[in-house]
């Protein structure tokens, strides 16, 4: 009798918290899905690695560093009947890669912010990259990811003064993205506009009894000097590398002006207070064609710039 040997589900951790979220979220509703066990992968040994956050959470995954490079196979025949069939070759003779001798099949995002039903019919061992900025890959799975993505660390005491405060009051979280995103400032800049914040700022103003404004930014200076009116309140205690306690507090407010950004995209998600309102940047990013599998129904949409 052969010995039984586990089938395992693996996910490729690049970028921020919020984008590791996502990561993260995906590979663990397939392994679920798959009865599989889920491994983070993590390439420390990348230029463009940022810190693993995922780790101070209580997630039930093994984490692997530096796998080495994923070896693809480039075919590509042009044409809707030629990506018909080269998808059907990479079916058949898929890109593997391999982690402490067990080998998967690579599956890879083949659009941003689009929900891809090919993720529904895996089977085996799965290797995934890519973002998987979409709640639709994981909302069979929502209350395990809710479950596993809660806080298991002790807070500063500025943080739980912080906390206090969000707790005791009608509390809208309003992000701000600026930082490197001024970097792509142009035709189509990816900051949200001004004018976005303040409609949003009215809504609230108009359907919330008293409400106070948590503001959370990685520019707080320019924030202050924007938003002058009594309800608003700058969250300035943590700096680039505590994501994961400014998340804390965001998902603690009961209402949640979003940025265009995974962070606070993932704030308002796991927030789940009743009579929650959300408002979000539409589009999401500039010349996108569509956001509405990012995007839950109920969220209230409106224009970035």
């Amino acid at each position: 009798m052969q010995p039984w040997t586990p089938s395992y589900v693996a996910t490729q951790i690049l970028g921020g918290l919020g984008n590791q979220l996502f990561q993260y979220a995906a590979g663990r509703a397939l392994a679920k899905r798959l009865g599989a066990r889920l491994i983070l992968d993590y390439p420390t040994s990348s230029m463009a690695a940022r810190p693993l956050v995922l780790d101070r959470y209580p997630i039930d995954a093994e984490i692997a560093r530096d796998t080495g490079k994923i070896r693809r196979r480039h075919l590509r025949i042009p044409g809707a009947v030629g990506r018909r069939l080269t998808d059907a070759l990479h079916d058949r003779f898929p890109t593997t890669h391999t982690i402490g001798g067990h080998r998967f099949k690579v599956f890879g995002e083949k659009q941003w912010f689009t929900y891809d039903p090919h993720f529904e019919r895996l089977t085996g061992s799965i290797y995934l990259t890519g973002y998987w900025q979409s709640y639709r890959y994981f909302e069979d799975a929502a209350d395990l990811v809710r479950h596993e993505i809660r806080p298991a660390w002790p807070l500063s005491v500025a943080n739980r003064t912080w906390l206090a405060r969000i707790q005791t009051a009608n509390a809208v979280c309003l992000h701000v993205r600026r930082g490197d995103y001024l970097d792509h400032e142009g035709e189509s800049p990816i900051v949200c506009a001004r004018s976005y914040y303040d409609d949003a700022v009215a809504h609230v103003r108009r359907s919330l009894p008293a409400p106070r404004i948590f503001v959370f930014s990685d520019d707080i200076a320019w924030c202050r000097e924007t938003f002058t009116a009594s309800e608003f309140e700058f969250v300035d205690i943590n700096g680039p590398g505590d994501a994961a306690d400014d998340l804390r507090l965001m998902a603690a407010c009961r209402h949640h002006i979003i940025a265009n950004s995974s962070l606070s995209w993932w704030a308002a998600w796991l927030a789940r207070h009743p009579e929650q309102v959300v408002i979000a940047p539409q589009p999401w990013l500039p010349d996108l064609s569509s956001d509405r599998d990012l995007l839950p129904a109920h969220w209230i949409r409106r224009p970035r710039v």
